[in-house]
């Protein structure tokens, strides 16, 4: 996106750098998304799966991408999830929990899939669980 700015200027100080009023910047920002699209996207599914705990738990719900890894560093991979009341926090947590990191899809398998995760919001699943 390339957009014009014009410079406020201090009319106490005398510019004399012979700069222009105005300046064009282009801006390189990371993708942001929900996590429905990012799934969407990339033929996901999302695993929520109930714990033995009492209703009200914060670790009641807990989710994931099915067959989902995390890189860690240059060499590991990681499960990682995310947890909360409902199933919809669960998800919510887990979009925060993976965000801007390298997901492994099916790591051990000739399907093996790399997938780098733009910032992601969970806006669609809290507004649908608010409704439950």
């Amino acid at each position: 996106m390339t957009q014009e700015l014009k410079p406020q200027r201090n009319p106490a100080l005398r510019c004399t750098d012979g700069l222009a009023d105005t300046m064009k910047i282009e801006r390189h920002e990371i993708e942001e998304t929900t996590i429905e699209a990012f799934a969407d996207k990339n033929g996901l599914v999302m695993e929520v799966r109930e714990r033995r705990k009492p209703v009200g738990d914060p670790s009641r719900y807990y989710a994931h991408f099915k067959s989902a890894e995390a890189r860690e560093g240059t060499c590991c991979l990681i499960g990682l999830f995310g947890n909360g009341r409902t199933p919809e926090e669960a998800i919510a947590e887990y979009a925060s929990v993976i965000s801007l990191r390298t997901l492994i899809i099916d790591a051990m398998t000739k399907e093996r899939r790399e997938i780098e995760v733009p910032r992601l919001s969970a806006n669609d699943a809290l507004s649908e669980g608010a409704g439950k």
